[in-house]
């Protein structure tokens, strides 16, 4: 088992998903001897972050991993203000990771804080089909609303979708991963009393809507108009046709109207399917 060697109120400070900075500190008290801190206590004390799932390898090492995996999960460490990331051998490019696989839906605020949001500001959330109006009525600070003060009202009816981001920014991101998922803002109603929250907070144009995979089926449309069908002879000789209600002569590289019931005929399906004739969409009748 590996062990490390880390100092009383050594810090790492990490943002998991761009999020805000968080600082995590280490204190004597959480290791036996933190000379020889082992990698499960570390991963003790990390996993008081939500945001982490730190655990141990096959090989007894650290490691640290963010709580939600996919292609949008990033994680990243503050080598300045992270006296704790050299005993962790945390240097160079292993400051840096990010997660693989399929991205959830992810919507970042054009605008930056603090946000000009009056009190009564309202907009709609749709994530995954769930449908929330945002009032913004209570816990923020009017006309000077904080990123993490935006995020906590929005998480109140929507829990774990929004994030404060480390430029002051408010995120987005679906709970969920995969074909349909998606993330969609609309404006809040906009009269005497209302005022549109999406257009302070910048959630607009490419900003409002958010879907990485869609899946369609597969469709015909019906236009409950009847199709005549043409028969094409694709050779240079006249090909002659045996249905039950007589013999039809189709002209070299000439064409005829067929009826529906004909065309599936044995003989003439044949010369289909062996290229010889084709059958074409005729004038509506």
């Amino acid at each position: 088992m590996k062990t490390y060697r880390i100092a009383d109120g050594d810090t790492l400070v990490i943002s998991v998903n761009n999020g805000a900075w968080e600082i995590i500190t280490f204190k004597a008290q959480d290791f036996q001897d933190s000379q020889a801190a082992t990698a499960e206590e570390l991963v003790k004390v990390l996993n008081r972050s939500d945001d982490l799932a730190a655990y141990v390898d096959e090989e007894g090492s650290l490691v640290l991993a963010t709580a939600i995996r996919g292609g949008h999960a990033t994680l990243e460490i503050d080598l300045e203000h992270s006296p704790a990331a050299a005993a962790l051998g945390l240097i160079g490019e292993h400051t840096r990771a990010r997660g693989a696989g399929l991205e959830a839906p992810r919507l970042v605020s054009r605008a930056v804080a603090p946000f000009t949001l009056p009190l009564g500001a309202e907009m709609v959330v749709n994530v995954d089909g769930r449908r929330r109006r945002i009032i913004f009525n209570k816990g923020i600070t009017a006309g000077r609303a904080t990123a993490a003060e935006v995020a906590a009202v929005i998480n109140g009816k929507l829990k774990g979708v929004a994030h404060a981001s480390r430029d002051n920014r408010v995120m987005l991101t679906s709970t969920s991963v995969g074909v349909d998922s998606r993330l969609e803002i609309e404006r809040g109603r906009v009269d005497q009393d209302k005022v549109d929250a999406a257009a302070i907070l910048g959630f607009v144009g490419a900003a409002a809507f958010s879907q990485p995979y869609k899946a369609d089926p597969a469709r015909l449309i019906c236009s409950a108009q009847r199709v005549g069908l043409r028969l094409v002879n694709l050779t240079a000789s006249p090909i002659e046709l045996h249905f039950p209600t007589g013999v039809v002569l189709l002209p070299a590289r000439g064409s005829l109207p067929l009826a529906h019931d004909a065309a599936a005929h044995g003989q003439l399906q044949r010369l289909i399917a062996q290229g010889v004739v084709r059958l074409m969409p005729a004038t509506n009748s």
